[in-house]
């Protein structure tokens, strides 16, 4: 019979019975929602930590798998297409925002073939408000919402094209 090692509480709980206040920062951070990495190192900086102290927390947390910009990153992109019914770009736009680095960006597969038909979906919700309105009023308010978050141009033509279609 095998006879497994019990695992001590440290290692458990890596972080428990830390007395590194710049980890106690950051660990509280992190449970209020998940960080970049230079989300964090901003933070801790603006709390008035030292560079080499942030440092040593930052590494400290990445070896435990508390920070991973690239699973945060998937996660944003996510987020950003089914919540905030966000365009490539918008979704772009958001992990610059957070943080991410530009090769984690550019290393993701951003396509997303499903583009137009969200941008439908999403012109389908508020067009009840746009039903009243002149349609080339409608056209300029559908533009404006779709560009702002993150459409490509092309995308927006197609989308104001099928609506008018629907309309007549």
């Amino acid at each position: 019979m095998k006879t497994r090692k019990k695992k001590t509480r440290q290692e458990t709980y890596p972080l428990r019975g830390s007395t590194s206040e710049p980890l106690k920062v950051a660990t509280n951070l992190l449970k209020i929602r998940d960080r970049s990495e230079q989300e964090l190192r901003f933070r801790l900086s603006k709390r008035g930590f030292g560079a080499e102290e942030i440092d040593k927390t930052i590494n400290r947390l990445r070896n435990y798998g508390y920070i991973n910009d690239r699973k945060l990153a998937e996660r944003l992109v996510e987020y950003g297409r089914r919540e905030k019914h966000l365009g490539t770009r918008g979704v772009v736009n958001l992990l610059y925002k957070r943080g991410i680095p530009e090769e984690i960006i550019e290393a993701l597969n951003l396509d997303d073939p499903d583009e137009v038909q969200r941008a439908e979906e999403f012109i389908k919700k508020k067009s009840v408000s746009l039903m009243r309105l002149p349609v080339d009023k409608r056209k300029r308010r559908i533009y404006g919402y779709l560009s702002r978050r993150g459409y490509a141009p092309w995308i927006i033509k197609e989308v104001i094209s099928t609506i008018e279609k629907e309309d007549i």
